[in-house]
């Protein structure tokens, strides 16, 4: 279980962003990615609080599997999807990138 969490997490984190980044229209992508990397970031501690009183419950190797397999069902559901939709397109130029007022300038 673990060997499938660690082969599946690599290879859907950066996708996951690179998705959220392309696909949200360029007006709200200021506020979209901070909100997204501050979910991440609050919620990520709430593993570590809750695995201390897990452990004494239920022992080390109960808690891995349980965070292996809910690791497991999280990413992989993602890599399946990005499997199978590999020909959308190009993600990056996105008719409402286009359409912003700051698309035609160079930087």
């Amino acid at each position: 279980m673990l060997v499938l969490q660690g082969f599946f997490g690599p290879l859907t984190g950066a996708p996951i962003f690179t998705v959220i980044t392309t696909r949200t229209p360029a007006v709200l992508r200021s506020l979209v990615l901070p909100a997204a990397f501050g979910l991440m970031f609050l919620t990520g501690p709430l593993g570590q609080i809750a695995a201390g009183p897990l452990i004494n419950a239920v022992g080390t190797r109960t808690v891995f599997v349980i965070a292996a397999a809910g690791y497991l069902l999280g990413s992989a559901p993602f890599a399946i999807y990005v499997s199978r939709n590999r020909s959308l397109g190009d993600p990056v130029t996105l008719a409402s990138d286009a359409e912003s007022p700051g698309a035609s300038r160079s930087v």
